[in-house]
């Protein structure tokens, strides 16, 4: 009977606005500190991204110049 009276208290102070600011100080900071780990994650991976997909650009830019200038003097046996 005690126990079920610890608990019930329990379940009432933290059921209460005290309650749900104090648990929400204690569980708060970790799940801030995973949530910004995540984010930067995130971010690092797109930066990552993004560095690849400038060098494939870059890449294919040369070769379309390279393709354009080819056509100001094609091989004899194209003319």
């Amino acid at each position: 009977m005690q126990a079920e009276g610890i608990i019930a208290a329990t379940v009432g102070a933290l059921s209460g606005g005290g309650g749900v600011r104090l648990l929400s100080r204690i569980i708060g900071p970790e799940r801030d500190t995973a949530i910004a780990k995540y984010y930067r994650n995130v971010i690092k991976g797109l930066q990552k991204e993004n560095t690849d997909l400038r060098k494939r650009v870059n890449s294919l830019e040369e070769r379309i110049t390279g393709l354009e200038l080819a056509q100001d003097d094609p091989p004899d046996h194209l003319s």
